[in-house]
């Protein structure tokens, strides 16, 4: 019963990771990440005031990459040069760094990463 309990979660997981439809809503007071997929509806919400930063980073999944020797930044330097949405916004959240959207464009992070500043100066 604990391995199938255990099985559902990780499916979820990997279902919220690769599939479904990524809703983001942005206001003067949270930011929510709703994520839609056919059997279950899943969001994250974030409170603006207990943000304390946020900045657009490539291919910020795999960065433990970097750390290999000799190999790691050449690996990642590759990748993001053939990947056109690689593009992570990523957030400092309760003394934690969370990745709040991936696989965008440049285009797409910057224009997200702009009204998420707006409210935080706006807050402050």
């Amino acid at each position: 019963m604990i391995t199938i309990v255990f099985e559902i979660i990780i499916a979820r997981q990997l279902i919220w990771i690769f599939k479904g439809i990524t809703t983001v809503k942005i206001n003067a007071t949270e930011i929510i990440v709703q994520k839609n997929i056919a059997s279950f509806n899943k969001y994250k919400s974030y409170y603006i005031e207990e943000i304390e930063a946020i900045s657009i980073e490539s291919l910020f999944f795999i960065k433990a990459l970097n750390k290999i020797p000799l190999f790691g930044k050449a690996y990642t330097g590759i990748i993001a040069n053939f990947k056109k949405d690689s593009e992570s916004i990523v957030i400092t959240y309760r003394h934690k760094q969370i990745e709040l959207l991936d696989s965008l464009t440049k285009d797409e992070a910057d224009l997200i990463l702009n009204k998420i500043k707006y409210f935080l100066d706006k807050d402050n």
